[in-house]
């Protein structure tokens, strides 16, 4: 705590409970927890803050600072940064326009005769701060929680500011209004003014970033993704999809001078690889620009500068024959994988091999490379059920829970062994019998129900699948498949001596989604609310892609490697990789 105030004015100490505005607590703290991160806080605040509610109008009798401290318990855990947001969201939706204005035109009146006002409050720091800035007013006291790494541990520092009475007015009001004090109950005339903090926002100095994009190397020479990328042969993974035509349309809008573009396309039913891409170029919004500025010569620059791959990254070698294979492994400079199925609980099996058995082909593939490094697409809810600031340290065996006996490798061996243990109790006798028995009570009007029966069974092992993988996926902290998979994906990546970078967007927004025709809005505030607050702040030995996008948006990926067994499965499947044989 500092005391920011200006010896050469005289200080005023202000009463903002009730001579600016009127909250109670217990309300402005059930607006914390009710916008905790998980539905799980925020039941459990809640309820904490309504127990606290009910004790602390019987404690406040005899101890009103222990009531005030009990009103704010229920805190316990939430982050520092997620605090000031929602403190600032309340003043500026709820109490902003409710204001006293005879309150308002006092400190104005005060500040303008040379006084240095002080706003004193029983309410937490995190929403006098924004009211205080909005005043003019540099200083405060307010009740402040205690942090530890960022997070509030649910304590107040001293001195307790108490809930249950006003601070004591001046016998001469100032325009008759009884705002000005002397001193709070129990604390005596004067002792306010050590305690005063600055009304600035409170953040933790950051350790110097793994790449510093603001300082020029040593010999004047700028990081320039055009010309990283000229000549370059790049490997576009994906490109079929929301991420991918974008960046493959912004690839070929502004670095002509890039050099070959190579696309791995799924055939699709009947229709080739050559096909779907002919109907994305036509049809899709990202390339609208491209047909603006080329017009009828664009068929011959996607054909100088493109080429299409049919293949598939869940196939041995990418699906590729061995001509294309050698010449690729020879003159790719870049692999760039926007692969992955990002349905947030879908068919495990599914999720599997998008998301993490790509990877260990892809893995294999870079191997044989001459001279490729991979650019990899991931999220940046892959770290789970957290809060706060999260470094971007990519950890081989990482989980949100923090468990250091996960393995990545015996997680993948485990998971494949229990899709391959439903499949078998799919095809038993007993899911027979009881998916016949499902398609006979709906009566169908068909001969031969075989068909039903065997739709019936694939619902029957797909429903099965996706439960275990929510479950495991929950037991180590990951809401969801789709994290829990692009997580082992990541993870399985930082185990390798390789040149890799990874891309954790969070929503897509800005100039990419403009390009698909959708509308921009204001995502980056909904972004910075519901995701995790990245900061690169942790050196490791990595290898840095220049790749078109945001400076400071890879990151890099330390190569260690620890080993460690899997914790116990939820008790509705097998305790350990061998019941699953």
């Amino acid at each position: 705590m500092h005391n920011s105030t200006d010896k050469t004015g005289k200080l005023a100490f202000v009463s903002a409970d009730g001579g600016l505005f009127r909250v109670n607590s217990s309300s402005l703290a059930a607006h914390y927890a009710s916008n905790s991160q998980t539905f799980a806080g925020r039941i459990h605040r809640l309820l904490g803050v309504g127990l606290m509610r009910s004790i602390h109008l019987i404690v406040g009798i005899w101890n009103p600072r222990l009531a005030t401290r009990l009103i704010h318990l229920p805190l316990r855990g939430t982050s520092r940064d997620r605090l000031d947001l929602l403190g600032e969201e309340y003043f500026q939706y709820k109490l902003r326009n409710h204001l006293e204005p005879q309150g308002v035109e006092a400190i104005r009146r005060l500040s303008a005769d040379g006084n240095q006002v002080v706003l004193v409050s029983r309410e937490l720091d995190h929403l006098l701060r924004p009211l205080a800035q909005h005043l003019g007013v540099r200083s405060l006291v307010s009740n402040r929680l205690e942090f530890r790494d960022g997070l509030a541990t649910g304590r107040l520092h001293s001195p307790i500011i108490p809930d249950t009475l006003q601070p004591e007015p001046n016998r001469a009001p100032f325009d008759s209004q009884g705002i000005l004090i002397d001193g709070l109950p129990g604390l005596p005339s004067g002792a306010l003014e050590p305690h005063i903090q600055t009304t600035a926002r409170q953040t933790n100095s950051p350790a110097p970033p793994v790449v510093d994009f603001h300082r020029r190397r040593a010999d004047g020479e700028n990081l320039s993704v055009r010309q990283a990328l000229a000549g370059k042969h790049i490997l576009l993974i994906g490109g079929t999809g929301f991420i991918g035509k974008v960046w493959l349309s912004m690839l070929l809008e502004d670095l002509p001078e890039i050099g070959r573009i190579y696309l791995l396309i799924r055939r699709q039913g009947s229709r080739s690889a050559l096909q779907r891409f002919e109907k994305i170029v036509s049809e899709s919004p990202a390339f609208t620009p491209l047909h603006e500025r080329f017009g009828d010569r664009l068929p011959r620059m996607l054909m100088d500068r493109v080429e299409v791959l049919e293949g598939d990254i869940g196939d041995p070698d990418l699906g590729l024959n061995e001509a294309t294979l050698a010449r690729l492994t020879r003159d790719l400079d870049l692999v760039v994988n926007s692969a992955g199925l990002t349905d947030f609980n879908p068919d495990i099996r599914l999720a599997m091999t998008t998301n993490v058995d790509s990877v260990m082909g892809l893995i294999d593939f870079l191997k044989r490379c001459k001279r490729a490094a991979l650019l990899h697409v991931s999220t940046c809810f892959v770290n789970g059920r957290i809060d706060g600031r999260v470094s971007e340290e990519l950890l081989p065996n990482y989980t949100p829970a923090g468990r250091a006996d996960f393995d990545v490798y015996k997680e993948f061996r485990w998971v494949h062994q229990a899709i391959e243990r439903i499949t078998r109790e799919g095809d038993s006798q007993a899911v027979t019998e009881e998916v016949q028995a499902r398609v006979a009570a709906r009566k169908p009007n068909v001969s031969d129900p075989s068909r039903l029966v065997r739709k019936e069974r694939t619902r029957w092992i797909r429903d099965r699948g996706i439960e275990f993988g929510i479950e495991r996926a929950q037991h180590w902290g990951w809401p969801n498949i789709y994290t829990f998979t692009k997580s082992l994906g990541e993870s399985l990546l930082a185990t390798q001596d390789l040149p890799i970078a990874v891309v954790r967007p969070s929503i897509v927004e800005g100039r990419a989604a403009s390009r698909q025709g959708l509308p921009t809005g204001d995502l980056g505030h909904q972004s910075r609310r519901h995701a995790p607050d990245h900061r690169a702040d942790r050196p490791g030995p990595s290898k840095i892609l220049s790749v078109p996008g945001r400076p400071g948006a890879l990151a890099p990926s330390p190569l260690r490697h620890h080993s460690g067994f899997p914790g116990p499965l939820p008790e509705r499947f097998p305790s350990s990789p061998e019941d699953l044989a």
